[in-house]
């Protein structure tokens, strides 16, 4: 009898949690202060590697 109780529990517990729907998940861009941030290292790593290339040979 007590077994009953908890697997009837147990599956009213999952069923109540598969009823809540999530929450959508909305994309988001970053700004374009951050954009510009990332282009900017970018840059700096393309000359520090052409320079490092020129210092080699």
């Amino acid at each position: 009898m007590q077994n009953k109780k908890i697997a009837t529990e147990k599956i009213l517990e999952i069923v109540n949690e598969s009823v809540i729907i999530p929450k959508t998940r909305y994309k988001t861009k970053p700004s374009k202060a951050k954009v510009q941030k990332r282009l900017d290292t970018k840059r700096n790593f393309q000359t520090k590697k052409k320079t490092d290339v020129l210092n080699i040979n």
